[in-house]
């Protein structure tokens, strides 16, 4: 945790607009890889080098990225003082979804990006607080 950032319990501020574009993009992707492996399984047989077999490979991954997506919201959600560490996991889980489940149909992947962007270009209270301080200054006790 960053010296001077309040204890998860303390404080309340987290970047909203950012969890939420990060959990409907996962949700999104998600989902898309939901679909892919559904209709791959509908289908009937899997062969491992067919392309249904590498259709599926991409579902599993669509999901697992999706989920991860997720996580990295509800991360942002609970732990915001690792913020630069959510963010950038974001934004290479939001690539990787390019690849695994054609990016939510894209727009999983634009949301996903967007809530990135936004989680590393917030700055909470206590580093603005942090930064107005002259250096060497030390705070006063009333």
């Amino acid at each position: 945790m960053a010296p001077g950032a309040p204890s998860a319990g303390r404080s309340h501020e987290h970047p909203h607009l950012a969890v939420v574009l990060l959990l409907a993009g996962g949700g999104l992707v998600l989902a898309v890889g939901a679909l892919l492996v559904l209709n791959v399984l509908s289908m009937g047989t899997i062969g491992a080098l067919t392309p249904s077999g590498w259709t599926a490979v991409l579902g599993l991954g669509g999901i697992a990225d999706g989920a991860a997506l997720v996580v990295v919201g509800l991360l942002l959600r609970w732990d915001p003082a690792r913020y630069p560490l959510w963010g950038t996991l974001a934004i290479f889980l939001a690539l990787l979804s390019l690849i695994v489940a054609a990016g939510g149909l894209l727009v999983g992947f634009g949301l996903a990006l967007v809530g990135a962007i936004l989680t590393l270009a917030w700055t909470p209270s206590w580093e603005r607080r942090r930064e107005r301080r002259p250096p060497g200054a030390r705070r006063q006790r009333p």
